[in-house]
Protein backbone atom coordinates (compact mmCIF):
# COMPACT_ATOMS: atom_id res chain seq x y z
CA UNK A 1 0.00 0.00 0.00
CA UNK A 2 1.22 3.51 -0.79
CA UNK A 3 2.14 5.54 2.24
CA UNK A 4 0.16 8.78 2.56
CA UNK A 5 0.47 11.85 4.72
CA UNK A 6 -2.01 14.71 4.95
CA UNK A 7 -0.22 18.04 5.32
CA UNK A 8 -3.08 20.47 4.86
CA UNK A 9 -6.79 21.02 4.65
CA UNK A 10 -8.84 23.92 3.43
CA UNK A 11 -12.47 24.85 3.88
CA UNK A 12 -14.62 26.86 1.48
CA UNK A 13 -15.73 30.27 2.75
CA UNK A 14 -18.30 32.84 1.65
CA UNK A 15 -16.64 35.78 3.35
CA UNK A 16 -12.87 35.50 3.33
CA UNK A 17 -12.13 38.48 5.60
CA UNK A 18 -14.68 37.43 8.21
CA UNK A 19 -13.33 33.87 8.21
CA UNK A 20 -9.71 35.09 8.34
CA UNK A 21 -10.44 37.23 11.40
CA UNK A 22 -12.28 34.35 13.08
CA UNK A 23 -9.52 31.77 12.49
CA UNK A 24 -6.80 34.24 13.50
CA UNK A 25 -8.53 34.38 16.89
CA UNK A 26 -9.20 30.63 17.09
CA UNK A 27 -5.63 29.65 16.19
CA UNK A 28 -4.16 32.67 18.00
CA UNK A 29 -1.91 33.49 15.02
CA UNK A 30 -1.89 35.39 11.75
CA UNK A 31 -1.91 33.73 8.33
CA UNK A 32 1.50 32.93 6.91
CA UNK A 33 0.37 33.27 3.28
CA UNK A 34 -2.52 34.95 1.49
CA UNK A 35 -3.43 35.33 -2.15
CA UNK A 36 -6.59 36.02 -4.09
CA UNK A 37 -7.95 32.52 -3.48
CA UNK A 38 -6.40 31.20 -0.25
CA UNK A 39 -5.52 32.22 3.30
CA UNK A 40 -3.16 29.76 5.04
CA UNK A 41 -2.46 29.30 8.75
CA UNK A 42 0.35 27.21 10.24
CA UNK A 43 -1.21 25.23 13.08
CA UNK A 44 1.77 23.54 14.69
CA UNK A 45 3.14 22.31 11.37
CA UNK A 46 -0.22 21.60 9.73
CA UNK A 47 -1.51 23.97 7.06
CA UNK A 48 -5.13 24.99 7.60
CA UNK A 49 -6.49 27.02 4.70
CA UNK A 50 -9.50 29.08 3.77
CA UNK A 51 -10.64 28.73 0.17
CA UNK A 52 -12.41 31.73 -1.36
CA UNK A 53 -13.97 29.76 -4.19
CA UNK A 54 -15.56 32.89 -5.71
CA UNK A 55 -12.08 34.21 -6.51
CA UNK A 56 -10.75 30.90 -7.82
CA UNK A 57 -10.27 29.99 -11.44
CA UNK A 58 -12.66 27.13 -10.77
CA UNK A 59 -15.44 29.51 -9.67
CA UNK A 60 -17.46 29.08 -12.87
CA UNK A 61 -18.03 25.39 -12.27
CA UNK A 62 -17.23 25.03 -8.55
CA UNK A 63 -19.73 27.59 -7.35
CA UNK A 64 -22.52 25.22 -8.27
CA UNK A 65 -21.06 22.30 -6.32
CA UNK A 66 -19.62 23.97 -3.20
CA UNK A 67 -21.84 23.26 -0.21
CA UNK A 68 -21.09 25.43 2.77
CA UNK A 69 -20.91 24.00 6.26
CA UNK A 70 -20.44 20.43 7.45
CA UNK A 71 -18.76 19.13 4.32
CA UNK A 72 -15.58 18.52 6.35
CA UNK A 73 -15.14 18.48 10.12
CA UNK A 74 -11.56 19.26 11.17
CA UNK A 75 -10.59 17.37 14.33
CA UNK A 76 -7.97 19.39 16.23
CA UNK A 77 -6.05 18.03 19.21
CA UNK A 78 -5.07 20.48 21.95
CA UNK A 79 -3.04 20.32 25.17
CA UNK A 80 -5.36 22.29 27.46
CA UNK A 81 -8.97 21.95 26.38
CA UNK A 82 -10.37 23.80 29.40
CA UNK A 83 -8.35 26.95 28.66
CA UNK A 84 -9.16 26.77 24.94
CA UNK A 85 -12.86 26.27 25.65
CA UNK A 86 -12.96 29.36 27.88
CA UNK A 87 -11.21 31.45 25.19
CA UNK A 88 -13.15 30.10 22.19
CA UNK A 89 -16.63 30.39 23.72
CA UNK A 90 -16.19 34.17 23.68
CA UNK A 91 -15.67 34.24 19.89
CA UNK A 92 -17.52 31.22 18.47
CA UNK A 93 -20.87 29.50 18.58
CA UNK A 94 -20.56 26.40 20.73
CA UNK A 95 -22.49 23.59 19.03
CA UNK A 96 -21.68 20.88 21.57
CA UNK A 97 -20.29 21.98 24.95
CA UNK A 98 -17.19 20.54 26.57
CA UNK A 99 -17.80 16.95 27.59
CA UNK A 100 -16.17 13.56 27.86
CA UNK A 101 -16.35 12.11 24.36
CA UNK A 102 -15.10 8.76 25.61
CA UNK A 103 -13.00 7.49 28.48
CA UNK A 104 -9.95 8.79 26.58
CA UNK A 105 -11.08 12.18 25.22
CA UNK A 106 -12.64 15.49 26.27
CA UNK A 107 -14.25 17.24 23.33
CA UNK A 108 -16.30 20.22 22.18
CA UNK A 109 -17.60 21.46 18.82
CA UNK A 110 -17.90 24.98 17.45
CA UNK A 111 -19.39 26.47 14.31
CA UNK A 112 -17.23 28.91 12.36
CA UNK A 113 -18.45 32.07 10.63
CA UNK A 114 -19.20 30.12 7.46
CA UNK A 115 -21.25 27.34 9.06
CA UNK A 116 -18.47 24.73 9.25
CA UNK A 117 -18.19 22.49 12.32
CA UNK A 118 -14.83 22.14 14.07
CA UNK A 119 -14.05 19.60 16.76
CA UNK A 120 -11.44 20.24 19.44
CA UNK A 121 -10.31 17.41 21.70
CA UNK A 122 -7.79 16.57 24.39
CA UNK A 123 -6.59 13.11 25.31
CA UNK A 124 -7.02 12.28 28.98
Amino acid sequence: MDQMKINSLYVAVHNRERAKEFYSKVFNCNPFLENQTFVFFDVNGFTFGLFDYKNADEAKNMGKSVTMGNNCVPNIQVDNINALYERIREIAEIVKPLMNGSSKHRVFYIKDTEGNLIEFYEEI
